[in-house]
C-alpha cells in the first residue's frame, strides 16, 4: 500500500483509509497492521481484535472485517487538525458483510515525504 504524500489532501486520506480497512477485510488485520506505524498506546492484534468483537451482533460468534466497499452507508470522515499537522479518520468498521458500531479512528500524521499513519483505536462510539 502506497502511503499518501505529504501533500495529499482529504480525498486521497480518505481512499488510503477505506484500502487500508479493505486489506484487513481480504488478507487479515495483521497484514494491515504491517502497513502502518506501531501504535503509540495499544499493541494491536488479530487475537486482540478478536477479543473486542467476539459476540458483537448476539450470535456468539466471531465477526471478520468485510470489505467496505461490500457495506452500504458506512461513515467515513477526515477531520484536518488545526495545526496543519494531519489528519483523525474516523472510519465505520463493517463486519460479517454489515455495518457494525466499531469505528476504526487512524491518525495520519505529515512526515518528510509521506504520511505517518497510526491505527490510533477501533472502538464503539
Amino acid at each position: 500500500m502506497k502511503r499518501p504524500d505529504r501533500d495529499a489532501g482529504k480525498s486521497q486520506i480518505l481512499a488510503f483509509a477505506k484500502a487500508w480497512v479493505a486489506l484487513a477485510a481480504s488478507d487479515c488485520f495483521e497484514a494491515a497492521l504491517a502497513e502502518l506505524e506501531p501504535n503509540r498506546k495499544v499493541p494491536w492484534s488479530q487475537a486482540f481484535l478478536d477479543e473486542l468483537t467476539f459476540d458483537h451482533f448476539g450470535d456468539g460468534q466471531q465477526p471478520r472485517i468485510t470489505d467496505p466497499t461490500c457495506v452500504k452507508d458506512l461513515r467515513i470522515e477526515a477531520y484536518e487538525y488545526n495545526d496543519g499537522s494531519g489528519f483523525a479518520v474516523d472510519h465505520d468498521l463493517p463486519l460479517d458483510g454489515k455495518r457494525s458500531d466499531f469505528t476504526v479512528q487512524l491518525d495520519f500524521r505529515k512526515g518528510p515525504a509521506e504520511y505517518l499513519v497510526y491505527l490510533d483505536d477501533i472502538h464503539i462510539l
